[in-house]
């Protein structure tokens, strides 16, 4: 199987960001017949990257190039919604490399994401799981919700993240990935467990199975950020809604964290993810007679309890004013 082409891509026009002019990185040159070229996930043109998220895949995607940095797994952490996974996509789709994307849980696979048995012609055979077809091709392999997993199980995954090869169960081939091959995986927490007690499932995992990952955290991008991204994603909003749509989001953050005196904490942390899904919400229920509540209910009010939803709408009223109905 050939090869892709790698093409050296500048920082600043590939990602819209100011960096020296001799500051490239490394990707492939567009190529609809290459190996799981559909798998290239779409460039979105209104994405915002956080600076030191981009800074640190960028860096850490370019030394396991180049061979100064080794080829260990890459861990996002952070809330809710706050683009862990479409940060990693984001980088992918502008570099032109395909992704193999999975989602843990209590009950994964981790076997089975690597070889499975399947049946082909009546006799049972070993197939590639997504991680390891990923290895073979040299693309990137995501694991989404990693924390999820059960720790015991995790540990199939050890030599995977530190950038080895492994054996396929039962046939025992010997996989050595391809050079170009990376693994990726995002979770609620830094593999310590959940000290919020907002994300049910996360698991503490094994301190050696935390000790082959560049970690880096991810949270909410600035409110300037923000409103360009709703701007971006519902044209018809106005200005007035966009501003008090991100000051709301900012201050239910700060109830959430418990930094508005006099106020419990609740618990619901708005995402930039539930923020967009307002955004268009209220664009769509122009008509209603409170477009902003109709639309927060639909986007993450109905799912909160009813005191946390009056905290809700009580903020909206000091936001927006008389306007806010309940």
């Amino acid at each position: 199987m050939a090869d892709r082409k790698i093409k050296m891509y500048p920082v600043t026009e590939t990602f819209g960001i100011k960096a020296p002019k001799e500051a490239v990185v490394p990707g492939f040159e567009p190529d609809p017949n290459a190996p799981a070229a559909h798998l290239v996930p779409a460039v979105d043109p209104n994405h915002v990257f956080p600076k030191d998220f981009l800074r640190d895949i960028l860096a850490w995607w370019r030394g396991t190039h180049e061979g100064f940095v080794k080829k260990e797994g890459f861990f996002c952490f952070g809330p809710k919604g706050s683009g862990k996974s479409s940060g990693i996509l984001q980088v992918a789709a502008r570099l032109n490399i395909p992704v193999f994307r999975d989602c843990g849980s209590e009950v994964y696979d981790v076997e089975a994401a690597i070889a499975h048995p399947t049946v082909i012609g009546g006799d049972t055979m070993m197939a590639d799981g997504p991680m390891t077809m990923a290895a073979r091709i040299g693309a990137w392999f995501l694991l989404d919700e990693v924390d999820q997993i059960e720790p015991s199980n995790q540990v199939g995954f050890n030599p995977i993240a530190e950038g080895s090869s492994w054996a396929l169960p039962r046939t025992g081939e010997v996989i050595t990935p391809h050079p170009n091959f990376r693994f990726f995986a995002t979770g609620n927490s830094n593999f310590g467990g959940d000290a919020t007690g907002l994300y049910q499932g996360v698991k503490r995992q094994n301190s050696a199975f935390g000790d082959r990952w560049f970690i880096t955290k991810m949270d909410y991008i600035d409110p300037e950020s923000e409103k360009a991204i709703l701007k971006n994603a519902v044209p018809g909003i106005t200005d007035v809604q966009v501003e008090g749509m991100v000051k709301f989001a900012n201050m239910i953050r700060s109830i959430f964290r418990g930094e508005e005196s006099g106020q419990a904490p609740i618990e619901i942390e708005l995402s930039t993810r539930s923020l967009v899904r307002w955004a268009v919400n209220t664009a769509m229920f122009q008509n209603t007679e409170c477009p902003i509540v109709y639309a927060m209910d639909r986007a993450f009010g109905f799912g909160c309890d009813p005191e946390t939803r009056d905290v809700l709408v009580e903020t909206l009223q000091r936001v927006f004013g008389k306007e806010v109905t309940k």
